[in-house]
């Protein structure tokens, strides 16, 4: 990776460096907005789901996951998302080839300028 090329934009360079540290940590990040599509994932994050960021921003991964984990991950998420009390949890997840993961979440809401709310979420995958 190189540095924005823009010396006077500091936001490019703010955004180039969270970048960065989003994608060199080890756990898991990603936010959704309201309607729980992902707006942002950083690599390990991609990692686990066994799937490019192209194919992640801008949809639900409801399809990814089994019908009763969706439920699950979705009520929490919407409880968040209404009340926002972050929520730390321990929750199970079949990810492709049928292998179940234990993770440890902690789910958050921030609210935009705009007053839209999203849903930022770290994972550790504590399976043993």
């Amino acid at each position: 990776m190189s540095l924005p090329t823009s010396p006077n934009n500091h936001l490019d360079k703010d955004n180039f460096y969270t970048q960065t540290v989003l994608n060199n940590m080890g756990d898991s990040v990603f936010v959704k907005d309201a309607e729980s599509k992902m707006v942002l994932v950083n690599d390990a994050f991609c990692k686990m789901m066994g799937l490019p960021r192209e194919e992640m921003i801008g949809k639900t991964l409801a399809e990814e996951v089994t019908p009763e984990e969706r439920e699950s991950f979705l009520k929490i998420d919407w409880q968040v998302l209404a009340d926002g009390i972050e929520n730390i949890n321990e929750e199970e997840m079949t990810v492709r080839g049928g292998e179940t993961h234990i993770l440890s979440t902690r789910k958050s809401r921030f609210i935009d300028e705009n007053g839209d709310k999203f849903l930022i979420c770290v994972v550790r995958d504590i399976t043993d």
